[in-house]
């Protein structure tokens, strides 16, 4: 606070300033009015304190002169005087003096008078800037046809503005108005504006589906905005597809760890910490990033969106930076390299799955729940390794494998048990459909657990007779159903394990369109480039699975007309959605219109292109998906009592 003190009697004025001075206010003094009148001219002052008697001109007659000056119209003014009359009284009321101080007087009574008057003047200061920065914002995507500024604040009402714990952000919200402001003016026609929204989701939409999207130029980000800010600025860096520029607004260093901040910077992420952005800092910040980009004003270019390549990379990068992924476990890993070599000796198997007693239970459980032909229950690891044989094996690690390696992923929505489930199913009905029945089968394992699924002879003459394995023409060196079935979600859990907060969004995303499209849409309206197949893919080549499998991740939702394992996936993943929906409580409607024979109603929820494929016809994906249902269905509630001690 700078106070202006006018006495014409230095003794009296400079024991005001020494009192004022010990109350830590600067004061500048004046012997005069005339003095007083020089020193307004040419210094910023906040208070006006005049003594009403001085020879020159009266504190009356000073106070009429400055208001007549717009830039001191609301300056502060208090009056001392050792008398004042009637009309002296009236005259200070007219030009707003905001009282007196009588002679002589206490200089701590002055002090807290003039404190009263600041107190007072800031509180209509900020009524006047929360008034301003709540009116003067656009308060709908759908009036945007100038360029603007996205402000994600914890702010859904003005009474939010008047909270204790707000005061900073007003400061901060109010410089920007202020810095927008000067821009407009200096700038014709630019008629810049700005957003606040107080949730990351209702940024996000407007980004990747609005039509006024293209008028935002600039996203400032507090990490106090509810709706996981720091996902969001993730997900922008991954897909920016223009020069739209993102910042994180943080008040405090702590918000952020060290690796945090490390990742951030790494992937190019700006932080701005709120207490440094004054007015000029903004007006050079909105500068740079709005006015410039678009003046001289021409037509404004249509984004480019990253290759496929560049998305990989920077997904990639970010995962690296942000997160750590989920470790293959050691069983698998190990029976992972074994399956590679098709002459690996079983004895390596059975040691590599003793080290782990979950396995174990699994397959040994496995093995008790099939008919093999044996007699009395199967206690032993080793005999039940060389019943199943290798593939069988390699699927059932797997399935306990993908199991722990989510164990700790904890996230609103998500159930493991549920997303293992569907991933099982989809697993048997791979594994049912892709048994080759046409002729003699070079691996007896195989035969003999495809023997002890029990399938009913109408059942296997359908299997027969489409003979789909006849068409495509499986590797089963290379190529294990089972296990693709169980890997072709991977993705789903390395987004809940490594982006927190965004499954609820896509869940909130599809209960609010009646679950009317796949997750798959929703993943790319929300997350853009960064969808289940993407991630899981990466996850399955950092874990070292087969290019097989890998495949099968990526591209069993898009499969090309070779991809006759990614295309058998995506048939069998029909299967599981219509019997082990995920999440559990979704409502897609591919149950009902396989019951009802009308899949092809649901083609968004079909592989790409599968209504026309020549390899399978939708009448006849009907009859199969009729057959090797309850089966399915049997063989993956077995399954989950098997992981039950």
């Amino acid at each position: 606070m700078q106070i202006l003190v006018v006495d014409d009697e230095p003794t009296v004025g400079e024991v005001i300033r020494s009192s004022l001075q010990r109350s830590n206010m600067e004061v500048v003094l004046a012997l005069s009015a005339g003095e007083a009148l020089e020193i307004l001219t040419n210094e910023e002052i906040d208070l006006l304190v005049t003594d009403l008697v001085m020879p020159d001109m009266t504190g009356i007659e000073l106070v009429r002169k400055l208001r007549q000056n717009a830039r001191y119209q609301d300056l502060p003014v208090l009056m001392i005087s050792g008398r004042a009359d009637r009309q002296d009284i009236i005259a200070a009321n007219e030009l707003g003096i905001l009282g007196f101080v009588a002679k002589p007087f206490n200089p701590d009574e002055l002090s807290r008078r003039i404190r009263s008057v600041f107190q007072e003047r800031r509180q209509l200061l900020r009524e006047q800037q929360v008034r301003a920065i709540w009116d003067r914002r656009q308060t709908s995507f759908n009036d945007i046809f100038t360029p603007q500024i996205v402000f994600g604040e914890p702010l859904s009402r003005i009474e939010d503005l008047w909270k204790p714990e707000n005061r900073r952000l007003v400061t901060y919200l109010n410089n920007a108005r202020e810095a927008i402001d000067m821009l407009n003016q200096a700038n014709e026609r630019l008629d810049m504006g700005y957003v606040i929204e107080d949730n990351t989701v209702d940024i996000i939409l407007p980004l990747v589906r609005h039509a006024a999207k293209k008028w935002i130029k600039l996203i400032l980000l507090s990490t106090r905005c509810p709706g996981k800010p720091l996902l969001l600025v993730r997900l922008f860096t991954i897909n920016r597809g223009s020069d739209m520029p993102i910042f994180l607004i943080y008040d405090h260093r702590d918000e952020f760890s060290d690796e945090e901040r490390q990742g951030l910077k790494k992937m190019g992420v700006k932080l701005l910490k709120r207490a440094n952005l004054d007015k000029d800092r903004l007006k050079r910040l909105f500068d740079r990033h709005v006015v410039r980009k678009i003046r001289p004003r021409t037509k404004i270019p249509a984004p480019t969106f990253p290759t496929p390549e560049e998305l990989r990379e920077r997904l990639i990068e970010d995962l690296d930076s942000m997160t750590t992924l989920p470790p293959l476990p050691l069983v698998y890993q190990r029976i992972l390299e074994l399956s590679r070599d098709s002459e690996s000796d079983l004895k390596e198997w059975i040691q590599i799955i003793r080290m782990d007693p979950m396995t174990c239970a699994v397959i040994l459980r496995h093995t008790n729940t099939l008919a093999y032909g044996f007699k009395g229950r199967i206690a032993e690891i080793d005999r039940a390794v060389v019943l199943l044989g290798k593939n069988a094996v390699a699927a059932l690690v797997a399935s306990e494998g993908m199991r722990q390696a989510f164990t700790a992923v904890q996230e609103q929505g998500f159930d493991l048990e549920d997303f293992w489930l569907h991933s099982l199913a989809v697993g048997f009905a791979a594994y049912i459909l892709s048994f080759p029945l046409s002729g003699d089968t070079e691996y007896p394992a195989q035969e003999r657990s495809f023997a002890a699924l029990d399938l009913e002879d109408e059942v296997v003459d359908q299997l027969r007779q489409i003979d789909l394995p006849g068409r495509l023409h499986l590797d089963y060196t290379r190529e294990n159903p089972f296990v693709g079935g169980i890997m072709h979600d991977l993705g789903k859990g390395v987004m809940v394990h490594s982006y927190p907060g965004l499954f609820p969004l896509l869940l909130e995303e599809l209960k609010a369109r009646d679950w009317g499209v796949p997750m798959s849409f929703v993943e790319q309206e929300l997350a853009g480039g960064m969808t289940h197949p993407i991630v899981g893919e990466i996850l399955a080549r950092s874990w070292g699975l087969d290019d097989e499998v890998c495949d099968v991740i990526l591209h069993h939702h898009f499969p090309e007309i070779d991809e006759t394992f990614a295309f058998l996936i995506g048939i069998a993943d029909i299967i599981g959605q219509a019997l082990y929906p995920f999440p559990r409580g979704a409502r897609f409607p591919i149950g009902r219109a396989l019951e009802e024979g009308k899949i092809d109603s649901v083609a968004s929820f079909l592989p790409e292109g599968f209504c026309d494929n020549p390899l399978l016809s939708v009448e006849e994906f009907t009859t199969l998906a009729g057959a090797v249902a309850p089966k399915v269905r049997h063989y993956t509630e077995r399954m989950r009592l098997s992981v039950r001690p």
